[in-house]
């Protein structure tokens, strides 16, 4: 079978998901990667020309290359090595070029540091959730480590693109394991909700009911703070009847606040009962009148 794009960039992806793991503890050790892998290229590594605390990654690294029939067939070793080896030359020249400076060379560290302290931390739960060999999770034997170990891959994308960790996870839903797996289903929405301005640390500290409205308006919030300048503490802070009224109609939000120049401030200020005929612009008439009043009083600030 021919190597498709998509194979193409999931070769590349195991490349450097590999070479991501080779550790850096210092910024002396770039040199001495880039040393290591152009003798790959060459076939010419030996043993002693690495250092000890690299050799699992780098022989991980090599058994790419020496071992294709794991991932494609014979017909297509060539284009897997080619694959390989050109992510192999990038990061070299990726790591000896002028842009990679001092600077970004220890933040480079830095970074590999947190993914591994993350890893690790992300493990250990997993250890404590494994079931002891030879019994069954019972119910009440941990049940949340249970829920959080059918879900790692959630779990970490939580840590990496909401900023949420397992700490967080397990004090939030201490005594609810169903919520904590709604949660973890969520994670798309999770994420643009962090996108749009709203902290982890504030969703996991709404209740129950406030929390899973925000994951099922996830995509309006979004769209407003992201494009009607929306404050997201704004809207956490409205109580729940204006917040749903605003939320269900987020399109007409969007129209007011960017055609009509009425900040949203002054459109969630209204009555409860104001907002709904502005929104539902029924009727009409009355809708153009309170709209007409906010931007009275707006012209008469200014």
């Amino acid at each position: 079978m021919a190597i498709t794009d998509k194979l193409r960039y999931t070769y590349e992806d195991l490349a450097n998901e590999f070479m991501d793991k080779i550790p850096v503890t210092q910024v002396e050790d770039f040199p001495v990667i880039c040393k290591i892998l152009q003798l790959i290229l060459q076939n010419n590594l030996q043993q002693d020309d690495v250092p000890n605390s690299m050799r699992v990654q780098v022989q991980s690294i090599r058994d790419i290359l020496d071992n294709p029939d794991m991932y494609v067939e014979k017909d297509d070793y060539a284009r897997f090595a080619e694959i390989i080896k050109s992510q192999i030359q990038e990061r070299i020249l990726w790591f000896e070029s002028e842009g990679f400076t001092f600077e970004k060379r220890l933040l480079y560290i830095q970074r590999q540091q947190e993914g591994k302290r993350q890893a690790q931390e992300h493990q250990a739960i997993l250890a404590v959730a494994k079931p002891p060999e030879g019994e069954a999770r019972t119910e009440d034997g941990n049940p949340l480590l249970a829920t959080i170990r059918r879900q790692p891959e959630e779990v970490q994308n939580l840590q990496n693109q909401a900023h949420i960790s397992l700490e967080h996870l397990l004090r939030a839903f201490s005594n609810d394991r169903y919520g904590l797996s709604e949660f973890l289903d969520s994670v798309e929405e999770v994420i643009r909700l962090v996108q749009a301005g709203i902290t982890g640390e504030q969703l996991l500290g709404m209740d129950s009911g406030t929390r899973r409205d925000f994951i099922f308006f996830a995509e309006q919030i979004e769209e407003l703070c992201c494009q009607a300048q929306v404050p997201a503490s704004g809207l956490i802070a409205l109580d729940s009847e204006k917040r749903s009224e605003i939320l269900a109609y987020s399109a007409r939000v969007r129209e007011i606040t960017v055609q009509s120049h009425i900040s949203f401030e002054k459109l969630a200020g209204l009555e409860l009962s104001q907002l709904q005929t502005v929104l539902s612009n029924e009727p009409p008439e009355q809708a153009l009148d309170i709209l007409a009043m906010l931007q009275q009083d707006i012209s008469h600030r200014h």
